[in-house]
């Protein structure tokens, strides 16, 4: 610039024009990840807003969650090479300097089969497993989609806090955050969201009842209320003020359902409401309060906890069946859970304790454990195994673990870890599962907050038991693309030998051009196709097409 123009430009006030910075990376926060890793990137001139700009890894966009000036947190693509492959920042001034990256493939340790860092602090306390074979998990802020091998395939802000994650009859999912309840499509694009009242805090649900509408509730103290809305997000009816003032203290409450009623538990108490909004009756009524959500056994009764040491069933109609004390307890118990035959569990909060009960409520076996501290319980699809998660007590991490239902025996034990002073605790209302029961996905969080939450994919039997993936046709253990490749193979005879049940991918008992598409649904995160255009596996009846049957061999 002249100077005879700069001296203008002082005396007027004005300061020379300044070329935008060229970003510049300065570090990696790690020099080796796992494909669907977590990466923070260091530098400036990022931007303060991410806009048009991209975090590429192996010249691939990778999903970004946090973007500042100096700071750009984002994950591995699933589709980046292995090995070592440049890190790079494209902003709207230019392309940022390239730093190298050591790209490996996640591998199973011990009952781990994977692990997921999410993005924040917070990790949610519950999981989910879509129709379309997909996982679910939240944090504080976000949603994030992974497939059933631990691949990244979206990440949706604002539907974060938290709260049960429920499916409607069309795949859609549906949860809530702090202040209300959020619809979002299965791809990952948020369709609605609805809140009762701006402010109060989110209770119970979401749940989806057997006529496909969604439920929920929302604190009363802020003018919240109980509602139930079409799958458009249109409202029903609300009940303002009528689970009453919770003050946020028993968030998180799950919605439970019978064919023509559902139950959830507020205010220390549980409530019984038909599917119009009508109360038909409050435990709170029937004595001490049962301090529980809502468990339904398979004769349809309501299983709670009862003055927070307790065990009661309850019928329909809110009488009750029996009533236990489960045997050396002196302290807070766990919420029940109950198994696909009936069987009921429960946990001593305080001291590790497990009990199993029968229907009945006579006992079936019982741990005493050493002290510690114990959260939520959950049972796999089969009824074979209890997991929980717990620790030895506060001051040291947790653990995750797995008990026979049988006898109660222990049969595995994952061990969480200290990460830079602070202790990784066990942090799941409820574990999900795959619907073969192969697999459980729970959480963690770390005491303090300082590190972030992991969601966990744990192999739920014994070290002998196989990795089955519905879809993995191959049997290696993964599903990629090439087991799409190997099902129109295998459909248009090519020599590709797959294996049966992984097969039928999306488990209708046929071969059809809808298997293939539907591996492909599941690496994207989109529903399952139906059937067409059907080519029977050997054994079903045959049906006219261009082969009788399709014979393939046992997956091992």
């Amino acid at each position: 610039m002249p100077r005879r123009l700069a001296a203008l430009l002082f005396c007027l006030g004005m300061s020379a024009p300044v070329l935008a910075q060229a970003p510049q990376i300065s570090s990696l926060s790690e020099a080796t990840l796992t494909r669907s890793g977590r990466l923070e990137v260091y530098g400036s001139g990022f931007g303060t807003l991410q806009g048009t700009s991209q975090l590429f890894v192996d010249d691939l966009e990778a999903i970004v969650t946090s973007w500042a000036n100096d700071e750009i947190h984002g994950y591995i693509p699933e589709s980046a090479a292995v090995g070592s492959v440049p890190v790079q920042v494209v902003a709207s001034a230019g392309s940022s300097n390239v730093l190298p990256l050591d790209v490996t493939l996640r591998s199973a340790v011990g009952h781990t089969r994977w692990r997921f860092e999410m993005d924040s602090p917070i990790s949610g306390a519950y999981t989910a497993v879509g129709p379309n074979g997909v996982v679910y998990a939240t944090d504080i802020e976000r949603m994030y989609a992974l497939s059933a091998t631990g691949a990244l395939l979206w990440v949706l802000p604002g539907a974060g806090g938290g709260r049960p994650i429920v499916f409607g009859n069309d795949g859609t999912l549906y949860t809530g955050s702090d202040s209300g309840l959020v619809s979002v499509d299965p791809a990952g694009a948020l369709n609605w969201e609805y809140s009762s009242a701006p402010l109060a805090i989110y209770v119970a649900g979401p749940g989806v009842g057997p006529d496909g509408n969604i439920y929920g509730a929302q604190d009363a103290v802020l003018g919240g209320a109980l509602y139930s809305l079409d799958p458009s997000g249109a409202l029903i009816w609300d009940l303002p003020g009528v689970l009453g003032l919770t003050l946020g203290g028993n968030a998180n409450w799950k919605i439970s359902f019978a064919a023509d009623r559902f139950y959830t538990g507020v205010t220390w108490d549980v409530h019984c409401f038909s599917l119009d909004g009508d109360q038909l009756w409050s435990a709170g009524d029937l004595g001490i309060a049962t301090s529980s959500l809502a468990e339904l056994d398979p004769q349809g009764r309501v299983i709670t906890r009862w003055a927070q040491t307790g065990l009661r069933a309850l019928t329909e109609d809110g009488d009750t069946d029996w009533l236990i004390t489960p045997p050396g307890t002196l302290s807070t118990t766990t919420q029940p859970v109950v198994g696909p035959n009936g069987d009921i569990y429960m946990g001593n909060f305080f001291g590790s304790n497990v009990w199993a009960f029968y229907p009945d409520g006579s006992l079936k076996w019982f741990r005493d454990d050493a002290p510690g501290i114990m959260q939520k319980l959950g049972v796999s699809p089969n009824g074979a195994v209890l997991v929980d998660g717990g620790g030895p007590g506060f001051g040291s991490p947790g653990f995750f673990r797995g008990f026979d239902t049988d006898n109660g025996d222990l049969l595995w034990q994952v061990n969480l870890s200290t990460v830079a002073g602070w202790d990784e605790l066990a942090w799941t209302n409820q574990p999900a599962f795959t619907t073969n029961s192969a697999t459980a996905f729970v959480t963690s969080r770390f005491a303090g907050n300082e590190n972030h939450g992991y969601l966990y994919a744990l192999q739920v039997g014994d070290d002998q038991d196989p990795l089955f993936v519905r879809g993995d046709v191959n049997a290696d253990g993964s599903l990629d693309i090439s087991d799409a490749v190997a099902l129109l193979a295998a459909l248009f005879g090519g020599s590709v030998i797959v294996c049966d049940d992984a097969a039928d991918s999306n488990d209708d008992d046929l071969l059809d051009i809808s298997d293939p598409i539907s591996v492909l649904a599941a690496l994207f995160g989109s529903p399952s196709v139906p059937p067409a255009s059907p080519f029977p596996l050997c054994g079903s009846d045959p049906t006219p097409g261009l082969l009788d049957c399709v014979e393939f061999p046992a997956c091992p």
